[in-house]
């Protein structure tokens, strides 16, 4: 469909159906956010795993209460570069 067309079919909607679309965009959003979160969380967890064995329990719950995905990202890195799990828990 070509922009022209998409955007008097949006035009003619009324302002309820527009919400409704806007609600769904936004939501489809915070969930794609969410899931690139825990997918994040997910690759810190098995990284921990391969380099330094068992992840204890309150090392796992730290990482799942970040939801910040460039502190995740900040983390990602320190794991890799990392000696120890202790070198990486270090503040």
């Amino acid at each position: 469909m070509s922009y022209n067309k998409t955007y008097k079919k949006f035009s003619k909607m009324t302002l309820t159906e527009k919400w409704k679309m806007e609600g769904l965009q936004q939501g489809l959003q915070q969930g794609l956010q969410q899931g690139l979160i825990k997918a994040k969380q997910e690759d810190i967890i098995k990284l921990i795993k391969v380099r330094f064995g068992n992840v204890p329990e309150n090392v796992g719950k730290l990482i799942s209460d970040i939801n910040d995905l460039e502190e995740l990202d900040k983390l990602f890195t320190k794991a890799i570069l990392a000696n120890s799990l202790e070198e990486l828990l270090r503040e």
